[in-house]
């Protein structure tokens, strides 16, 4: 049975989308908000013995500063600083690197837009896999105190 008001309007209709509305826009302030902060990641690349490390700083404003660290065997190879704008738009990630170690980079250069669709987010960890590569990435959500751990050798 539907309820009418006055106006001739179907309660149960409107209590349905207006529930409906605020679960959705939930969904998507969460979303948007769920990958600022400091996020940190590491793979094995497939050159055996090279590890990466990337510590990413996403602010509600926008905007970024990486850092990624390259290890061979343990030792420090490649340090290097990135800046520039993020969004996310639905599930797609995209990073738009305006600066490489404080060089401003020419807008518009292909290499320095990538582009991500997010496959998981939750709490505290997420995965992403690049568009053009496939490669898929995961990393974690930590706190303001939180630095690079040690290169541990691979076995």
């Amino acid at each position: 049975m539907v309820s009418v008001n006055k106006s001739g309007c179907a309660l149960g209709v409107v209590v349905r989308l207006g529930v409906f509305a605020v679960a959705a826009l939930w969904t998507i302030t969460a979303w948007a908000g769920g990958i600022e902060g400091r996020w940190y990641g590491e793979d094995y690349e497939q050159d055996p013995g090279v590890r990466t490390q990337w510590l990413n700083y996403r602010a509600a404003d926008g905007t970024f500063s990486v850092e990624f660290r390259q290890y061979r065997n343990c030792q420090l190879e490649m340090r290097q600083i990135e800046s520039g704008h993020w969004s996310l738009v639905g599930s797609v990630y995209t990073m738009v690197t305006e600066w490489v170690e404080f060089s401003l980079i020419l807008p518009g250069e292909p290499h320095y837009t990538e582009v991500y669709d997010v496959v998981t987010l939750e709490a505290r960890a997420m995965s992403y896999r690049h568009r053009r590569t496939g490669i898929l990435f995961k990393a974690r959500q930590v706190g303001p105190d939180f630095d690079f751990p040690a290169c541990e050798p691979m076995s």
